[in-house]
């Protein structure tokens, strides 16, 4: 009996750590934003969605995150399927939610989208704050919408299996197509 329970032991603790090493290989391109998350102080901010507009410029959009020190980068738009210009920065908070980045995209100058990477474990909370701010939403192909006078606020609805996967709100302006 002792014998069986040792064998049990053993094969439990190799699927254990074979399902370890396999979600640290998929893993592996999200790690660096958790190691900097737990690793390096970051700013907080109020993300004010319904101030966000489609004829915000790069320096607009530094003035509405002062504080918070972006990075700004020219990136094909095919490359990242958002925007010519990106402009990023690590967060610890957004909206007193934990959170992991911000992004914002540009086409032509002009504002076209903003994230925010909120962290697996913090989903429901944000979910939570959301509702509480905007109302309930409507539900489409696994999203939450939240139609605002400024666009659309897009959230996932449900968080992944995965725990190291994010979740991500996003703000679009109103003539941005549905996604």
């Amino acid at each position: 009996m002792l014998k069986e329970f040792g064998f049990l032991l053993k094969n439990t603790l190799a699927v254990l750590v074979i399902l370890g090493v396999l979600v640290f290989l998929l893993n592996y391109p999200r790690l660096h934003v958790y190691q900097q998350y737990l690793r390096e102080a970051a700013p907080e901010t109020s993300m004010r969605y319904e101030l966000l507009s489609a004829d915000m410029d790069e320096a607009a959009v530094r003035q509405h995150f002062a504080g918070v020190p972006l990075n700004c980068i020219s990136e094909s738009r095919e490359a990242n399927g958002l925007g010519e210009r990106v402009c990023y920065a690590a967060l610890s908070r957004a909206d007193d939610n934990p959170a992991l980045g911000l992004a914002m995209f540009f086409n032509k100058g002009r504002l076209v989208t903003a994230i925010v990477q909120v962290p697996w474990w913090r989903h429901v909370g944000q979910r939570m704050r959301l509702v509480a701010r905007y109302g309930e939403p409507r539900i489409r192909d696994d999203k939450l919408h939240w139609r605002l006078p400024n666009g659309l606020l897009v959230a996932n609805q449900s968080r992944s299996l995965n725990p190291l996967q994010w979740s991500v709100v996003m703000w679009l302006p109103p003539n941005a197509r549905q996604r």
